[in-house]
């Protein structure tokens, strides 16, 4: 019965509040993605996996718009380390006078490194 009261008292709590939506912002990103210390190369594969992920993801929302409302058009061969290389090269946009969710960041750089309706060379 004490188990029973505990629960329900706990179920009345809620966690607090993250200071940013969502996983990870984009300058811990950033900073995972081009980390040169010991742990690099985990970080590294934490950076790609990250992105690879949100690749997935945005790719699923994608295929379910009709083709002139897709934003983000990559070309079929693109790699994990291209894809990465795209989002490096927006890195700039990283730093705000607030924080931005990663996964927006990277959807922002895909939109803008791979978007529908042109070809885009060097990915």
């Amino acid at each position: 019965m004490r188990w029973l009261i505990l629960i329900t008292a706990m179920a009345g709590l809620s966690p607090p509040a993250p200071s940013i939506h969502g996983f990870m912002d984009s300058a811990a990103l950033i900073a995972t993605c081009k980390a040169e210390d010991a742990a690099a190369p985990t970080k590294t594969a934490v950076c790609l996996g990250y992105i690879a992920g949100v690749m997935d993801q945005l790719m699923l929302e994608q295929s379910d718009l009709q083709p002139e409302a897709r934003t983000i058009c990559p070309p079929p061969a693109l790699t994990v380390n291209a894809a990465k290389a795209a989002v490096l090269r927006r890195d700039g946009w990283a730093v705000t006078s607030r924080p931005v969710g990663a996964a927006g960041f990277v959807k922002a750089a895909f939109e803008d490194a791979f978007p529908c309706g042109r070809t885009v060379s060097g990915s």
